[in-house]
C-alpha cells in the first residue's frame, strides 16, 4: 500500500532519472579533472541508490537496511553540496581534487599492505596488479594537480598540510586545532538545522553499525517506512 510521502518520492525519482539522462549526454567523461562529468558520475549514483532503496522497501520489506542506504545516499548528497555548490570556482576545484585524494590514497595503501600472492590466481593477480599501478598514477596526477593549483601558490604551507591529510573536509585553509567539519557539522554546513544534523549523524548511524536500533523486534513496523520517505 502506497503512503502519501511514497509517491511523491517516485514522482521526484522519476524526474530525476528523466533528468540524468538529459545532462549525461553533455557530461559523460571518465576524466576525473572534467568536474562536470565527475559530478554527473555521483549523481547517477546518488539516483541509483534512490531506486534501490525503493526495491528494499517494498519487494524485500527491509526497512533495516534501508535505514544503511539511507544514511549512503544522505552523506552522498552531503559531500555533493559540500563539495560542488560553491560559488568559487578554485575552492570547488581544490576540493574536489583532496576528495579524490582521500579516497585514492587509502584504496592504495590498503593495497600495498596486503600480502596476496599466495591467496589468488596469477591471472587475478596481474589484474590486481595493473589496476593498482593505474591508481598510483591516477594518485600521482591528483597531487600534482593540487600541487599547482592557485591556493597551493596562495597559501603555501597551509594548503600543502591540508594536501598532506587529504582534508577535503577543512573549515579553512589557514584554520588551526581540529580545522576539520565531522559529518553532524557538514548536514549543518549544507542547511540543515541541528535537531535535524544530529537524527541524521546519530540515528542513522544505529542501523549502519548494527546498533541497539537496528535489533528492533518490529522491522515491519508502518513507521519505519514513514520516516525513511519523510526523510527522502
Amino acid at each position: 500500500t502506497h503512503i502519501p510521502t511514497q509517491s511523491l518520492f517516485l514522482t521526484y525519482l522519476l524526474v530525476l532519472e528523466g533528468c540524468i539522462k538529459v545532462i549525461e549526454r553533455k557530461h559523460h567523461s571518465n576524466d576525473v579533472s572534467d568536474i562536470k562529468s565527475y559530478q554527473v558520475i555521483i549523481l547517477k549514483r546518488i539516483v541509483k541508490s534512490l531506486s534501490t532503496i525503493e526495491f528494499v522497501l517494498n519487494k524485500e520489506v527491509d526497512s533495516m537496511s534501508a535505514y544503511g542506504i539511507l544514511r549512503m545516499i544522505i552523506d552522498s548528497i552531503c559531500i555533493y553540496c559540500f563539495i560542488y555548490e560553491k560559488e568559487d570556482k578554485d575552492e570547488v576545484e581544490f576540493r574536489h581534487y583532496l576528495y579524490l585524494l582521500d579516497g585514492c590514497s587509502q584504496y592504495n595503501k590498503l593495497i600495498s599492505s596486503l600480502e596476496m600472492k599466495n591467496e589468488i590466481e596469477k591471472k587475478s593477480e596481474d589484474n590486481l596488479q595493473k589496476n593498482n599501478c593505474d591508481l598510483k598514477s591516477l594518485q600521482c596526477g591528483i597531487e600534482n594537480a593540487l600541487s599547482s593549483h592557485n591556493y597551493s601558490k596562495k597559501y603555501g604551507k597551509e594548503a600543502g598540510k591540508i594536501i598532506k591529510s587529504a582534508n577535503w573536509k577543512y573549515k579553512l585553509i589557514g584554520g588551526k586545532g581540529e580545522n576539520k567539519y565531522n559529518w553532524e557539522d557538514l548536514y549543518k554546513e549544507i542547511g540543515y538545522d541541528c535537531d535535524l544534523s544530529k537524527l541524521l549523524s546519530n540515528y542513522l548511524s544505529q542501523y549502519v553499525h548494527g546498533l541497539f536500533m537496528s535489533n528492533t523486534m518490529n522491522p515491519q513496523a508502518k513507521s519505519h517506512f514513514h520516516i525513511i520517505y519523510s526523510l527522502l
